[in-house]
């Protein structure tokens, strides 16, 4: 026999199967109810499962939120003019620090949208 012939009778008889195997699972999905229950009840659980894995991210994000938060409050912010005027131009050249990085150049396309909105409100 050749290569190509094995080959082709496998791929049939898989298919054959998987095609079968469907046929099976409709019949018995329309056929019994206690087969329905159980995919109704294994829904259930899946769906609870990624709701409260949803949850649990939701929460652990708004944890990370919470102590930037803090954070940036225990730094404290400038008091008079020219302390805030130095926090500025720190930040300033923080961010043409971070703009000169090439690393930054791969996710370009993120911050164009932003500097489009940023001209129509200016």
């Amino acid at each position: 026999m050749r290569t190509s012939t094995i080959a082709a009778v496998s791929a049939g008889t898989i298919i054959t199967g998987l095609l079968a195997y469907a046929i099976y699972f409709d019949y018995r999905r329309q056929s019994d109810p206690e087969f329905r229950r159980a995919l109704k009840r294994d829904n259930r659980r899946m769906a609870r499962a990624v709701r409260q894995e949803n949850e649990a991210q939701g929460a652990q994000q708004m944890a990370k939120i919470r102590q930037a938060v803090a954070d940036a409050k225990d730094e404290g912010f400038p008091a008079d003019l020219e302390e805030r005027e130095g926090f500025f131009m720190s930040q300033v050249a923080k961010g043409e620090g971070l703009c000169a990085d090439s690393t930054l150049d791969r996710h370009q396309h993120l911050l164009t949208p932003l500097s489009r909105s940023s001209v129509l409100i200016l």
